[in-house]
């Protein structure tokens, strides 16, 4: 109630004498008081004490719109002015800051007043504090266009880059030396998408025993990531792939490690000041194992358990699932860009990867460009040992000429390269059957003349497609084609019991696991494998033929025959044609 004039209700009053009302005045008036009642309902107390003896509607509004517009004008002015002078400060965290001046912006937006994305991405970079002068000076000559959840992103990644304690330089304390390096990431189509600046520790120069201590991190295995894909496929899983951010930034350091100030970010007036490292940098030495076991925390303390096999592989029961029918892996944009990184080989496409006519030997004479021709093995081995295990053999052997290439050497690269250019979508086919480990086991005997060694090969599939596989040079004589086979068996001896723990270990692929059938193409070595009976001719691999027994005995493994036209390894010990290239390809 009001301290004078009619009561508060005053549509009630209306109400009561409606009768009157509509008998003794036009309707017009009756509209009038309506509105005039409506309105002087919607007030606060102070302004309808002042407002009640008004006797007009209108005057009634037109009073109170020029009222508000004088202070709507009043409040803008001040948003704005709040907004030029808004300064940030180093010595409050930036994120925060942002974000309040991001409550301004959003103000200014209730009073219909849009500051353009790119004008609020220029104000926040000519807000920085003085330490940020290098940074923002990258950022404004830069030609990529920043949004502003871009720029909060850069500058989040930044600062806790930048998160370190700022101290003098201690006695007998040496600090290593830092450097930015620069890149540009790509669109697919070619366009420049984003330019990406990385603080890197030169951690040449870190001690050990005094800048770091322990520096191993383990690293998953491409074999245990095909076997994932493999059961995902059998059991109708669902895979979901995430990138961490700047992984190696998230480690803690346990060491005390100081790093000159980079450049464009020293301090001013404290420039004989260093930075005491607490996170990991790229750069040092401990910096995977920091990230891993940062890493490892995380994903166990959420109920994830440790595979004992592979120290990388978590799993964690859940009873979501969506069904997936197959998945191909394959390795296109990876293989056009080797392929274009040595255009300059005059790459042609062919058929098979490696000439069968062609016998390679040892370079006595003069390397052909060394360093290249290890640029190119490592690029190749990287394909081998994911995707494309067709050509394993050819990059095993051509690793072997790696520290003196010849011309010869480099020919036989530049038919690898044409190879892969020619199939580069070819990809590994993973289906729901067959839901068993099966492997396969071959030897090519003395495939070396020089030093009389033969070449193992070996390949495990699961759910149709290859989860395992290799082609190595033996690393002993052997006398026959029968001990060049049971070297092999030993070998994928080996990988078969690391593949049935690993799976042993993977909770929805346990009860799957069976002993591994492993198909070998010579009745000889299967005949050995089973007996117990050594003689003088074959008791030097007596310690290989003990260790197979045992797999065999422990129900780990079974062999079996297959004929050499169906076994699979057969492009891991020597060059092929181009039609059983073809028919291996297939499956």
């Amino acid at each position: 109630m009001s301290s004078h004039g009619p009561p508060r209700n005053y549509c009630g009053a209306l109400k009561t004498n409606l009768k009157t009302c509509v008998k003794g005045t036009k309707l017009r008036v009756y509209n009038e008081l309506i509105c005039r009642g409506h309105i002087l309902n919607a007030l606060s107390d102070r302004l309808y004490d002042l407002y009640t003896n008004t006797y007009s509607t209108r005057e009634i509004w037109e009073a109170l719109e020029n009222k508000y517009k004088a202070e709507e004008e009043g409040t803008k002015k001040f948003l704005i002015s709040q907004y030029i002078d808004f300064k940030f400060f180093d010595e409050k965290p930036l994120l925060p800051q942002i974000h309040e001046l991001q409550l301004i912006v959003n103000k200014l937006k209730v009073l219909k007043i849009e500051l353009p994305e790119a004008f609020q991405v220029g104000a926040i970079m000519a807000k920085l504090p003085s330490s940020w002068k290098g940074y923002r000076k990258r950022i404004l000559h830069n030609s990529e266009d920043y949004s502003l959840e871009d720029i909060q992103k850069h500058l989040r990644i930044k600062e806790e880059s930048r998160s370190r304690d700022k101290m003098v330089e201690p006695p007998r304390s040496k600090p290593i030396g830092c450097k930015w390096v620069f890149r540009r990431k790509y669109h697919t189509d070619g366009m420049i998408q984003t330019f990406k600046a990385r603080l890197v520790a030169k951690g040449f120069k870190q001690r050990e025993g005094i800048d770091y201590f322990d520096t191993y991190a383990p690293v998953a295995r491409t074999t245990s990531i095909r076997i994932l894909f493999a059961l995902t496929s059998i059991h109708n899983l669902f895979v979901h792939q995430m990138d961490v951010k700047t992984a190696f930034l998230n480690g803690d350091l346990n060491e005390e490690v100081y790093m000159e100030q980079p450049e464009g970010f020293v301090l001013l007036e404290n420039e004989n000041k260093v930075c005491k490292l607490v996170k990991s940098l790229y750069g040092l030495k401990q910096a995977p194992k920091q990230w891993h076991e940062k890493f490892d925390h995380a994903i166990l303390s959420n109920g994830f358990i440790h595979n004992n096999v592979d120290k990388c592989l978590y799993s964690k029961t859940c009873d979501d699932y969506m069904v997936i029918w197959g998945y191909a892996l394959n390795q296109t944009h990876y293989i056009e860009k080797v392929v274009s990184k040595f255009s300059h080989l005059k790459i042609k496409d062919v058929n098979t990867p490696f000439d069968s006519s062609i016998k390679l030997e040892k370079n006595d004479g003069r390397s052909v460009a060394q360093l290249e021709y290890a640029s190119a093995i490592g690029s190749l081995m990287y394909a081998a040992q994911c995707t494309r295990a067709d050509i394993s053999f050819a990059v095993s052997k051509l690793s072997r000429f790696i520290s003196n290439p010849s011309v010869e050497h480099w020919k036989a690269i530049g038919r690898v390269l044409g190879y892969q250019k020619n199939t580069k979508e070819l990809s590994l086919q993973y289906s729901k059957l067959p839901a068993i480990l099966e492997g396969y086991s071959d030897a090519s005997w003395i495939s070396s003349v020089r030093d009389n060694l033969s070449t193992t090969g070996w390949v495990f599939t699961l759910g149709g497609g290859a989860v395992s596989w290799g082609s190595k040079k033996q690393t002993c004589i052997s006398h026959s084609t029968m001990e060049a086979e049971f070297i092999a068996l030993a070998a994928i001896g080996k990988e078969a019991e690391w593949l049935r723990d690993l799976m042993m270990d993977i909770p929805f692929a346990a009860n799957n696991v069976s002993t591994v059938s492993i198909h070998c193409d010579s009745q000889a070595t299967l005949t050995r494998a089973y007996s117990g009976v050594y003689n003088g001719k074959s008791r030097h691999i007596n310690i290989r033929h003990e260790y197979v027994r045992q797999l065999i005995q422990y129900g780990i493994i079974s062999i079996s025959f297959v004929r050499s036209s169906g076994n699979l390894t057969d492009p891991f010990t020597k060059p092929l044609t181009r039609d059983l290239v073809r028919i291996h390809l297939e499956g």
